[in-house]
This record gives C-alpha cells, structure tokens and sequence, in this order.
C-alpha cells in the first residue's frame, strides 16, 4: 500500500523561522485558475505526521479534500523579497468523501492519510507561494492518481 510520504513530491525548501514568522489568518478564499470562480475555503488545519515527515494539514470543506503541503510553505516571514516567492513546494492531497460520494472515482492503489485512514481517491499537490508583499497568495496545482498535475486553485481573485 502506498502512503502519503510516498506520493509527496520532493521539493522541500527550508527557511528559517523565527518570531517574523506568520501565515496570515489561516484561512483563505480559493479561486479557480484561469476564470477566477471562487471555489471555496481552504484553512490550516495543524502539522501531522506521515511517514515519519511532518506536513502542515490544511482542509477544503467544500470538496472534502486534505491537502498536505510542506511547513516552510505555511509559516512564512511576510517580506516582499522572499526566496520562497515562486518556489515550488510539493505535497499531496486526500479526498475524504465517502465511497458514496466519490461515486466510483478512485485510484488503482489507496494511500494512507495522517490519521491511518486508507483513502482511495488522492494525489499530488505543487504549492506555490506568488507575494508576501502585503498577504500570503498562493497557487496550487493538483495531480490526481499519480498522473500530471494541473492548475486547480489559487488565493487571488484574479483571472489569467
């Protein structure tokens, strides 16, 4: 069985924390990539364990999905010039509909998620952070069942 460690992708850039550090409010209002429709809330969860990595858990209510993405992607300093503005973080996400609700979507092999539970429907995530120069704005790409990844959502209310 395949776990989430192994799905995640394996750029992880550090940067040093301290008491700059911040991630905002939490929670944020996510839009498509390319027409702008508002897709949903997204909103830190806390830090897990996979695997033996840690990964900041973060919710999407309206889809039920579980992302999990690198901690130097979540706890940022706010500083317009960062070295994390552009930078890819990979990750990976979970669905966490019922088999129900998944309505037969599913992946050849589950995953594992943080609380054991095995998920049939997963994938990777690549989470970039595009300005920290007044809020942190961020895009998120998804593959689903190990296939390519796509654009999929972002916190700016922006169309391109």
């Amino acid at each position: 069985m395949r776990d989430l460690n192994k799905i995640a992708l394996g750029a992880v850039i550090a940067v040093g924390l301290g008491a700059g550090s911040a991630w905002a409010d939490g929670s944020y209002t996510l839009y498509t990539i390319g027409n702008s429709v508002k897709a949903g809330e997204i909103h830190i969860q806390n830090d897990v364990q996979v695997d033996g990595e840690t990964y900041s858990m973060w919710s999407v209510p309206q889809t039920k999905m579980l992302l999990y993405i690198s901690p130097d992607a979540a706890y940022v300093t706010m500083d317009a010039n960062s070295p994390v503005i552009g930078k890819p973080f990979g990750g990976g996400w979970v669905s966490t509909k019922s088999t129900r609700e998944l309505r037969g979507a599913k992946c050849d092999e589950p995953v594992t998620d943080h609380a054991g539970v095995e998920r049939p429907y997963w994938g990777t995530l690549t989470w970039t952070i595009t300005s920290l120069s007044t809020t942190y704005d961020f895009e998120i790409k998804l593959g689903t069942c190990g296939g390519p990844e796509k654009p999929w959502a972002q916190s700016v209310d922006a169309k391109g």
